[in-house]
């Protein structure tokens, strides 16, 4: 019985990967049953195999013994002038059936007599062509089946010697082989039994999770390459990573210049990182370290050494180097942020104190990959199981500068404008909208500014704070490249570079007003999913076959958002200060502990580090409340799961104070958290194909009844009996979407 119908090469179905599900009490007949074990068949189905294998082993000794013999033979004497008739073995017959053609018959051409096989085979045949079930008689062994019942039949290389014997006229027996008186006759010697051979040696008894491809070497086998007859394709992209984080640590002596007064102790110490590069590309070699330069600038607001005199404003930097060891692939650019983590300082003496700083580098990886995709074989048989593969790539990275002039003015009544003390600003994304032909982005840039009123004023020389917001738009050009449409998502990253900020007079010559500027540079990537049609396993039904497999990572981005939350804490006024009467600055740096994907969601948790300057009625000197308050955001990103990687980015929007009373202080603030989550996988390429023609194939048996246990989907099953899926479904009227469950029965047809 065969199965011969043309199988074209396709896509596995979904459902013939589905793995067997639990027994229920009906299986196929519609009655109940007991739990079958299904290890019978298997282990008849490999004793069969085993069985015609030795038996043919040992047929294939004997008659090198008995022809080695004849030839020693005939070395002392002359042969007669009559015709020899050569006895030749015919090739080992494939199995008919599961159970009357487990052994392979050798046949003499001319011979008339019985042979081996036909003796032992009437030993060994059973009635039906179907696997034993469980508590059935176990079929006998080569060593049942090669022992007569009684001792009396003879051994098969005897048989084969008194078959030769007969069909061929033997000349008369030199002196020297004659037997003497008394002398034993002589039976050549059976060589010992080959080991059996276990599910490991050979590929048609491959164990549950091994792969098929290994090869035996019970035979010499043929190997031949796959060559111009594997269907292949090529898919090129740019994949990006968050590499693992370094630190920069940085201490410095800084002196206290000429024409500023001694000092006396530091209240305050704002840093803003500036790096001179922050892209670097790596080698040919995989470059796997960089050397980054920049500068730590620092305003700085200190007490002198006058008694009752105001804190004094001091403006420095500091500049740093260092080399930064990455895990980063050759050929790959890799693109470098700094934050600043920790910032303290020390008084040395009245001219001098010390700066120490950690920064925070965060490096992303970009890396062009291109994937030689195996995707079939021509006019072949071959089975495949697909995959498809789903891969976020990079389609546009553009980065793009605008000047931007904000003014920025007071509110009415507020005075004049005099010394500027201590500012910061940031720049905060509102709105991104892409399109064919370009990206709006909108934002806001967020100041603060501790300045002194204006000589001749009514509060002259008072500190005051000031806190503004000015809003822009930006729009970067993307030239019609529709190549990225529908984008999957988009990043957007501010830096503001040569920032400046600066007190100017209105139009009626009163300085009521900031005027900020810098060059804002905004790093934009626009994201497209693709999918990869990966070939994951796969077997032929005729041929073993073998093949390499290279490990390629890759990302897909599952999904992004943004979020806003707030944050609420009452400030106490130590004892030692007394009270506080007039906040004078409000400062706060934002410092993302963790980010990490769960159900649904992503979520960022840290602290802000908030400085409160304040000024108490007891004293004239001011002095500053340092406290960290805590945040837990939550993004809503619906394809996240829990394990997958993030990408987060936390900004702080806006920071202010209520004053309770003397001794409490209220500071409020918004934080707006960017997420993207992406899940990582590792996909295994098939390379090096190659076919290997054995007698593995031969030696399998016509007819298998296999029942199902727990685990097994027909794509398994199939690859272990080498059969076509689509045969395997014909054969067993199973539907498409249809699963097979544990104690199902299938028909396994050569």
């Amino acid at each position: 019985m065969g199965h011969n119908k043309e199988i074209k090469q396709e896509e596995i179905p979904e459902f013939a990967l589905q793995p067997a599900r639990p027994a229920e009490t009906e299986v196929l007949t519609g009655k109940k049953e007991e739990s079958f074990d299904a290890s019978a068949y298997d282990k008849l189905f490999e004793e069969m195999a085993r069985l015609k294998e030795s038996f043919a082993e040992e047929v294939r000794k004997g008659n090198a013994e008995i022809e080695a013999q004849e030839a020693a033979a005939r070395a002392g004497w002359e042969e007669p002038a009559f015709e020899e008739k050569e006895v030749i073995s015919q090739p080992e017959e494939t199995f008919a059936d599961a159970g009357n053609s487990a052994v392979p018959a050798v046949t003499e051409l001319r011979a008339e007599e019985p042979t081996a096989a036909e003796l032992l085979a009437k030993e060994t045949a059973t009635a039906e062509p179907v696997m034993a079930a469980p508590h059935e008689e176990e079929p006998k062994t080569a060593e049942s089946a090669m022992a007569a019942p009684h001792e009396t039949e003879p051994k098969t290389a005897e048989l084969l010697a008194k078959e030769t014997t007969a069909a061929e006229p033997r000349a008369e027996k030199p002196k020297e082989l004659e037997r003497e008186p008394g002398e034993q006759e002589y039976k050549p010697v059976i060589a010992e039994e080959k080991p059996e051979i276990t599910a490991k040696d050979s590929p048609d008894f491959t164990a549950e999770g091994e792969d098929s491809g290994q090869i035996s070497a019970v035979e010499p086998i043929k190997i031949k390459p796959a060559g111009s007859d594997v269907i292949s394709g090529q898919l090129k992209f740019t994949d990006f990573r968050s590499l693992p984080s370094a630190r920069v640590h940085i201490e410095e002596d800084l002196l206290v210049p000429d024409v500023k007064p001694d000092l006396s102790s530091i209240l305050t110490m704002e840093g803003d990182c500036r790096l001179s590069e922050n892209e670097f590309q790596m080698g040919s070699s995989g470059r796997k370290e960089f050397r980054v330069n920049g500068e730590l600038a620092l305003q700085i607001l200190y007490l002198p050494m006058e008694e009752e005199a105001d804190f004094i404003p001091l403006f420095s930097a500091v500049p740093f180097r260092d080399d930064i060891a990455v895990p980063a692939e050759a050929e790959s650019k890799v693109c470098v942020s700094a934050v600043i983590e920790n910032l303290d300082w020390e008084v040395i003496n009245e001219r001098k104190y010390r700066v120490k700083a950690d920064l925070y580098l965060e490096a992303r990886e970009y890396r062009n990959v291109s994937l030689d995709l195996f995707r079939g074989i021509k006019g072949n048989r071959t089975q495949l199981r697909k995959e498809t593969v789903p891969v976020t790539e990079v389609a546009l990275r553009k980065k793009d500068v605008i000047e931007l002039s904000e003014e920025m003015p007071l509110k009415d009544g507020r005075g004049e404008i005099g010394e500027i003390l201590s500012w910061n600003a940031k720049a905060v994304e509102t709105h991104r909208q892409i399109s064919e032909d370009k990206a709006v982005i909108s934002g806001a840039i967020h100041c603060s500014v501790l300045y002194r009123n204006r000589e001749g004023q009514e509060n002259a020389g008072k500190p005051e704070l000031y806190r503004g917001k000015s809003e822009f738009t930006q729009f970067i050009k993307l030239n019609g490249e529709r190549e990225f449409l529908p984008a999957a998502g988009s990043r957007a990253v501010f830096s503001l570079k040569n920032a400046a900020l600066e007190a100017e007079d209105g139009e009626d010559g009163i300085r009521d007003r900031f005027r900020f500027t810098a060059d804002l540079e905004t790093e934009l990537e626009i994201y497209k999913d693709e999918e990869l049609e990966v070939v994951t396993d796969l077997y032929d039904p005729e041929r073993d076959v073998c093949y390499d497999t290279e490990e390629v990572e890759v990302s897909a981005l599952r999904g992004s958002g943004l979020s806003e939350t707030g944050i609420r804490e009452i400030f106490n006024v130590p004892e030692r200060f007394g009270t506080a009467e007039q906040v004078l600055f409000l400062s706060g740096t934002p410092i993302l502990g963790k980010a990490f994907a769960e159900n649904g969601k992503g979520v960022a948790e840290g602290a802000i580090s908030v400085k409160l300057v304040c000024r108490s009625e007891e004293s004239a000197s001011p002095f500053v409340i340092t406290q960290m308050l805590p945040f837990r955001c939550s993004v809503n990103v619906p394809g996240a799961e829990d394990g997958m990687d993030t990408d987060c980015t936390v900004t702080l929007k806006d920071l202010w104070f209520d004053r309770i009373n003397s001794r409490q202080v209220e500071v409020n603030g918004s934080l707006s958290v960017s997420m993207s989550v992406y899940g990582r996988r590792v996909c295994p390429l098939i390379k090096n194909l190659t076919f290997a023609d054995s007698s593995a194939a031969a030696s399998r048996p016509s007819v298998v009844v296999y029942v199902a246990r727990e685990g097994d989907n027909l794509w398994k099953v199939a690859k272990r009996y080498r059969m076509s899926l689509e045969g395997m479904k014909e054969v067993n009227g199973i539907a498409d979407g249809e699963t097979i469950r544990p104690g199902t029965k299938l028909l396994i047809v050569k």
